[in-house]
């Protein structure tokens, strides 16, 4: 072979490396915009999608500009990788990088939530341990073993009774009186009633929505399908339940946690909005994601208040004896 032919064979190789570097990167600048758009939306149809941590994204992101990062300047690179960068920060709901340094704050109004892990005992001792002023269960134990637990860790030193309100998946221990409320069809997946705590009416929820669809297939129809329907599922739950809390609680501040079984940003969560917000999200500190205890990679398990409440710390703490971290709020609360 001349010279000639070589140089057009190299000539031509390194025209069609530079073509499908090119094409690399417009794949990944145009699946980074459709996920921007898919997280900003949440629209059902795509559940499939929003599943996922934003993070799960941008590995495929990455991976399709790693073959352009060689030879390029470190400042070259960091700009291929930033725009992805920048995505997972903007859509992270598992930590809070403001907050991620100190120790937690322990003042105010205590609430704790835990999923029992099918009426665990052991598990809701957890709960139950550091005597909150709230606790909100799901998978609850029996209100006869709840009743013992009160009188084992409440007992008649506190100064103030703990009450058990138990429902049929959630439950609801305060320290003052309960009133409950009747919340017809929708008591399987919710617990609700005032907690008269220290002088202040609070209205207080537990709630245990349908759980998720864990499936990997994404090139399936059936999984985008099923996870779809898994999403209105879940949404039409939660306005039912936010329904009957609104005709129930109209005046005094609200408060619902529990198990959402949902992404922290899942579409099907805005069924709260605007009464109530993620406290998280406004003081929340560290790793918050609760789902699976040993290795979480969602944040399932979320507190919500209403603008009465100003949360200052919240937190998620590993358990021992059920299959979801605890999420821990410190909040204080404005009373008119």
């Amino acid at each position: 072979m001349e010279i000639k032919d070589k140089v057009v064979l190299i000539t031509g190789a390194s025209a069609g490396i530079g073509l499908a570097s090119s094409a690399a990167l417009y794949l990944s600048l145009g699946l980074l915009a459709a996920l921007w758009l898919c997280y900003a939306l949440q629209p059902d149809p795509l559940a499939a999608v929003t599943f996922w941590p934003a993070y799960v994204w941008a590995l495929p992101g990455v991976a399709l500009v790693i073959p352009m990062m060689r030879r390029r300047s470190l400042r070259a690179r960091a700009l291929l990788i930033l725009p992805w960068v920048l995505f997972v920060l903007v859509n992270r709901e598992e930590f809070s990088l403001s907050r991620y340094i100190g120790s937690p704050q322990h003042q105010g109004i205590r609430i704790v939530s835990l999923n029992c892990a099918g009426g665990s005992m052991a598990a809701a001792r957890e709960a139950f341990k550091s005597r909150p002023d709230i606790i909100l269960l799901q998978e609850t134990p029996s209100e006869r073993d709840l009743r013992k637990l009160c009188k084992e860790y409440y007992g008649d030193d506190t100064g103030e009774a703990a009450s058990v309100l138990c429902g049929l998946d959630c439950s609801i221990i305060a320290r003052g009186r309960i009133r409950p409320y009747d919340l017809g069809s929708v008591l399987l997946e919710c617990t609700a009633g005032t907690v008269f705590l220290r002088g202040v009416e609070l209205d207080v929820a537990s709630v245990r929505f349908v759980p998720p669809v864990f499936r990997t297939d994404i090139w399936s129809p059936d999984c985008w399908r099923t996870q779809a329907e898994n999403r209105r599922i879940r949404r039409a739950q939660l306005r039912a339940v936010m329904d009957a809390l609104n005709a129930k609680a109209k005046g005094a501040p609200l408060i619902v946690g529990g198990d959402f079984n949902a992404p922290a940003r899942d579409g099907a969560l805005r069924e709260m909005t605007p009464r109530l917000h993620d406290a998280f999200a406004d003081a929340g500190r560290g790793w918050g994601n609760t789902v699976i205890n040993g290795f979480p990679i969602q944040r399932a398990d979320q507190i919500w208040v209403s603008d009465e409440f100003r949360p200052f710390q919240v937190f998620a703490e590993k358990t021992r004896n059920s299959d979801h971290r605890m999420v821990v709020c410190y909040t204080a609360v404005r009373t008119r």
